[in-house]
């Protein structure tokens, strides 16, 4: 249990005036007598932007598409890419696969894109990257 805030009040000036009642004073929170009410315990990570838009859209697709074109003459990179967007829109209908009719190339990415688009970026990365990197990320799809 979290023990109370002790010691002097804090000095804020001329906050308490009525003109400024914006801030108020005071010595403690009112959740310092509760048990279970540490902030840091409450909040939990949210699992669409931390986990499957910033490990996947975020980390692993532009870490891809940045050593492509860091790798390959911009020309060459160009195509790479267009091949990886052409395997993806070319993935037959399946149960649970989702359609890219255009690749991965949309300005606002879902949950549901980032969901879908992590079942067919593998093997449309596949051939183009190192087998280390095709590693990497099929150790991290593994793990979801």
């Amino acid at each position: 249990m979290r023990q109370p805030a002790t010691g002097p009040t804090p000095n804020w000036g001329n906050c308490n005036r009525k003109k400024d009642r914006s801030m108020v004073q005071f010595s403690s929170p009112f959740t310092d007598s509760f048990p279970h009410a540490d902030i840091h315990e409450l909040i939990a990570p949210n699992l669409l932007h931390q986990v499957i838009k910033g490990t996947f859209k975020d980390h692993i697709v532009d870490w891809v598409t940045q050593y492509i074109k860091e790798s390959h003459p911009k020309a060459r990179a160009a195509e790479i890419l267009a091949d990886i967007d052409r395997r993806i829109a070319v993935v037959p209908t399946f149960p649970e696969l989702r359609h890219f009719h255009e690749g991965r190339g949309f300005k606002q990415w879902t949950g549901d894109d980032s969901k879908g688009l992590m079942k067919v970026y593998l093997p449309a990365i596949a051939g183009h990257v190192p087998s280390q990197m095709v590693q990497a990320v099929r150790d991290r799809d593994c793990h979801r």
